[in-house]
This record gives structure tokens, C-alpha cells and sequence, in this order.
């Protein structure tokens, strides 16, 4: 399906032909979801992105929850009356890390009722307070304790109102329960936690709060051509791909992860007639393909606005200028999260990548996390024309704190060397990076390592590389 869309100003996109806006399948009409995710229990690990309530007494409060954009709202979470009264925080730690629904931080530790050490409590209310009178909400909750004891019922009932789910939390790993259709009672849901009849403990580890509102219409990830000049290497021209988010336009205080991808040398062109060239590998195939990077990071479903440039067929490599220029363009065109910003690129585009941060410290503070594969920047300097040659410096990268996920295979005898030696230099920094960079290197693979590295399923990792992208963060 194709359909016109307005040019961003001072970004024209292309003439004729090109004036139109890709869009695999049909647009999806949903019903537009926040989600404010609260984990219990949250003492010795916090989950990143979550709202963590430490202490399980009556009158602990969480106030301005956040949701899972990051986005502070007017809601709070109250503790009524608190959870099993004899040990301050009412705290277990021994909930299960394999689930698929939530980070292991999550699901390990909640909060509990029951009889402990001689005392008992066999209830805990909850309060959320600050919702909309008119809205509609769902609740969901989950809890772990994982245990060798195959008899004892530790099934927990959760009540708001006439509505009552229940939950049996031995043993389990990708359980939950929920409740629907909650309309608050002056602007609160109160929550009540009490042991089904005959069970010895229940268990509060992740409670999901998810605001519905009314249906909108969600366009799918888009992959549209624009143009640009590169204005330190003497207004060159540079055209790109724009690929949005499914949704993207539903939340307009969204703000998104931005990934810019860099080619190799094979996909060179003019940037116009030639742009089609970026979408034949990596990253950009899976785009073209309708893939719609959409991934699930701690609870969280999420994605990434991606710019994919195209470097000129006569050109030696990518300059840190190009890349420069389209993070300029990122930041100030779109709805981005400055502190998630990522850099990947495959040969040649591996090379570009390593050295964008290599180039210069304020560079690399600009990056949350590189991915190059199949090869990274050598030698020692970059020429450019308003600075002459500038000495890179990798250990700029360890003092930005910048991530790094780096791919090649074992038997790349042209350019495995350049990965290799890019691993050496960074991690013999002082001080050393934290943490230390995530070297794969696939056996008997050649310099074709970017068709495991940019697999969208957990065939080759897991977590597999997008995933572990929307994980890191600028503090």
C-alpha cells in the first residue's frame, strides 16, 4: 500500500515517483494502551523503567508513577495495609528468573502473606489512586516462589470490587491473572490481596496497571526516502531511508529509541535512483520485509525509529561527519529519547561505526550503544576538511561509557583482523570499560557474520541484538 505524507521541513523527499511513503500491511486498529508496570519486593535488584516498591508495611507510597515510555504521570500507589507484618519489607526472594513475561529482576522477589516465624497476616489491600473517573483499566498480576515442596497450595486471591482472580504462585514461571473492564471509584481501584481457603501463603510479585482508552488507528513501520546535505564535507549530498515505528504517530509525548544503520560497500549509490541498494542486507532487509522490530525488554514492548543513509559509490567509507549529520537530523526531526541512541553497521558500515565514536569523546557521550559487524575502523587518524587529520582515540568509548555488541566470523581472513583488533585496543583502556564489550565471534563463518548478528528471533542469541539495544541507556 502507498500513500503521500507531508516532507519534514527542510527535508525534501524525493521527486516524482519517490513522493510516496512505503507501508507493509494494512493499518491496525487497536485500542490505545499505557501500561505503568510495579514490581514488589524490589530491595535487592530494581528493575530499570519500572515503578519499585521496596517496602511492604502499611503507608508505603509510590507517587508520579511512571509508565512504560518513561513518561511521569499523576497516579500513586499506596499500601493500605501491609503485607505479612513480622519482618519489615515482607519480603521473598526466591521467585523463579526463567519467565518470558517479565526481567528476572521482576519475578525473583514480592511481597507476602501468611504465617511466618509464629505470626500471621492473611491480608493486604492496595490503593491506586490519581486515575481518570471515566476511564477503563486492567490489572494484572503475577508472583513466583519457586519451591520443592509439591504439595502446599500457595494460591493468592486478588479482589477489586465484585471482581476476584486467583493465582497460584508455586512454581510458576509464566502465569498470571487478570481483571478487566475496572472503572475507578472516585479516581481509585483498591486492591485486596487475601490466601484462597486452605493455602499457606499468596504472593504479590508484579502488578501491571494498563489504562485503556478509545480505538485508534496504527499505521505500520514506514520506510520513506529523504534527502539531506552533509554540511562539513562541503554540503555533499546524502540521501536516507526514514523507517517509523508502528504507532508512532498514536502518542505524540512518545519518545522512541534511535538506531541509525550504516551499510557496506556493496550498497554505495547515489542516493537517490540508488537508495534501494541499502534495503538488500542486515537491518534494512528485515525493514523491507515487513519485519516491524518490535520486541518485548523488560515487560516493555518497544521499537525504534530507524535512519538508514546511503554513502557514494566513489566515497572510501563513512566519515563521522555523515553520521554526525543524521543524528542532527534524529534528534531534531523526531520524537527521540537523547539517552537511547544507537549506532550499527555491517563491513564497511562496521567501520563507520567504531570510528564515529572513536573520532572524538563528544561523539561518543552522544551513543548509548555501537553494534558493528564484520570488520571496525583502523589506523590511527581521519581526514576531514575543516580539521585536517584528527587522531581517533578508542579508549573514548570507555570514558563515554558506551556499550558494544561486536560480530565476526572466525574464518573472515580480509577483515576479521580490523574486529579483532578493535576489541584488543578497548579493552586494554584505562580505566577499562564497564562492562566489558560483548565479543561473538561465529565459527567457521566468513565475512558474513550480519546474517546471525541481525536475526530478528533468538535463533543465534538471546537476547537477540535488538533487544539488547533497547536495554541500554544513557545515565
Amino acid at each position: 500500500m502507498f500513500i503521500f505524507r507531508r516532507a519534514l521541513p527542510g527535508l525534501p523527499m524525493f521527486a516524482a515517483g519517490s513522493l510516496l511513503l512505503q507501508v507493509w500491511g494494512a493499518s491496525e486498529a487497536v485500542a490505545a494502551e499505557r501500561r505503568f508496570l510495579i514490581d514488589f519486593g524490589a530491595g535487592p535488584a530494581s528493575t530499570p523503567g519500572w515503578n519499585n516498591i521496596n517496602f511492604g508495611h502499611t503507608g508505603s507510597e509510590l507517587s508520579g508513577l511512571v509508565d512504560s515510555t518513561g513518561v511521569t504521570s499523576g497516579l500513586s500507589l499506596q499500601i493500605t495495609d501491609g503485607f505479612w507484618q513480622g519482618w519489615t519489607g515482607a519480603y521473598n526472594g526466591e521467585g523463579t528468573t526463567a519467565s518470558s513475561l517479565y526481567p528476572a529482576t521482576a519475578t525473583q522477589d514480592s511481597f507476602f502473606i501468611g504465617t511466618n516465624q509464629g505470626l500471621t497476616d492473611d491480608l493486604a489491600r492496595l490503593r491506586i489512586s490519581g486515575l481518570a473517573i471515566n476511564g477503563t483499566y486492567s490489572l494484572r498480576f503475577y508472583a513466583s516462589r519457586m519451591t520443592d515442596d509439591q504439595t502446599s497450595d500457595r494460591t493468592a486471591l486478588y479482589t477489586v470490587g465484585t471482581q476476584t482472580v486467583e493465582l497460584q504462585a508455586r512454581n510458576n514461571i509464566d502465569g498470571y491473572a487478570q481483571l478487566s473492564g475496572l472503572a475507578p471509584s472516585n479516581g481509585a481501584l483498591d486492591i485486596t490481596l487475601a490466601m484462597k481457603p486452605g493455602a499457606v501463603f499468596g504472593y504479590l510479585g508484579v502488578l501491571e496497571l494498563i489504562e485503556q482508552d478509545s480505538v485508534v488507528e496504527l499505521t505500520p513501520r514506514t520506510l520513506t526516502p529523504r534527502m539531506t546535505t552533509v554540511p562539513k564535507i562541503y554540503n555533499g549530498p546524502m540521501g536516507y531511508y526514514e523507517s517509523l515505528p508502528r504507532g508512532y504517530d498514536a502518542d505524540p509525548n512518545r519518545q522512541w529509541p534511535l538506531l541509525i544503520f550504516l551499510h557496506g560497500n556493496g550498497e554505495r549509490g547515489n542516493g537517490t535512483t540508488e537508495l534501494p541498494r541499502v534495503l538488500e542486507t542486515g537491518l534494512p532487509e528485515k525493514i523491507n520485509a515487513g519485519h516491524q522490530l518490535e520486541f518485548t525488554v523488560n515487560g516493555v514492548s518497544d521499537s525504534f525509529v530507524v535512519l538508514i543513509p546511503q554513502t557514494a559509490s566513489g566515497s572510501s567509507g563513512w566519515h563521522p561527519y555523515q553520521v554526525e549529520r543524521l543524528l542532527d537530523i534524529g534528534l531534531a526531526s523526531y520524537r527521540i529519547d537523547p539517552k537511547r541512541v544507537y549506532v550499527t553497521g555491517l563491513s564497511l558500515g562496521g567501520f563507520g561505526t567504531t570510528a564515529f565514536v572513536e573520532f572524538s569523546l563528544a561523539n561518543a557521550q552522544r551513543i548509548a550503544a555501537i553494534a558493528p559487524s564484520d570488520g571496525a575502523h583502523y589506523g590511527h587518524d581521519i581526514w576531514t576538511p575543516d580539521l585536517g587529520s584528527v587522531l581517533t582515540n578508542t579508549c573514548y568509548i570507555a570514558q563515554a561509557g558506551v556499550k558494544v555488541w561486536l560480530f565476526y566470523g572466525e574464518t573472515d581472513g580480509g577483515w576479521g583482523w580490523t574486529a579483532s583488533q578493535f576489541a584488543d585496543r578497548l579493552n586494554a583502556c584505562s580505566p577499562a570499560p564497564v562492562p566489558a564489550p560483548v565479543v561473538t565471534v561465529y565459527p567457521s563463518v566468513g565475512h558474513a557474520a550480519w546474517y546471525r548478528a541481525y536475526a530478528t528471533d533468538h535463533t543465534w542469541h538471546t537476547p537477540n541484538l535488538y533487544e539488547w539495544l533497547l536495554a541500554q541507556r544513557r545515565p
